[in-house]
């Protein structure tokens, strides 16, 4: 049974070509179908197609469009991280621009 698992895998990685394995690893990384397309100089259509190739090839969906539970974690203390970013902006934009001053310095050179 096992051998069979393995020539199964086999099989699909011989139809698997060194661009959609590139496409897979970037999408990996950037996270993002424009992201990747903008750094393969590709269309966005033309990554979607080779996921969807890939997709077909190891018979499995690869990337779920949704928050998984490692996801969560990070998201979590995010929110009050991002939270205290907002009030610090909020803060930033109640400055008054008039109380800030300008220096202006001169040398002087000798002849």
């Amino acid at each position: 049974m096992a051998d069979t698992t393995h020539m199964k895998l086999a099989n699909r990685l011989n139809k698997i070509n060194l661009n959609l394995l590139l496409v897979f690893h970037t999408l990996y990384w950037k996270r993002s179908l424009t992201l990747t397309a903008e750094a393969l100089c590709l269309t966005q259509p033309a990554v979607s197609h080779s996921l969807k190739k890939l997709r077909l090839l190891m018979d499995d969906p690869l990337f779920i469009k949704t928050l998984l539970d490692e996801g969560k974690l990070i998201a979590r203390p995010a929110d009050p991280a991002l939270g205290h970013v907002l009030r610090i902006t909020a803060v930033e934009d109640a400055l008054t621009p008039g109380r800030l001053a300008t220096l202006e310095a001169a040398i002087k050179t000798s002849r």
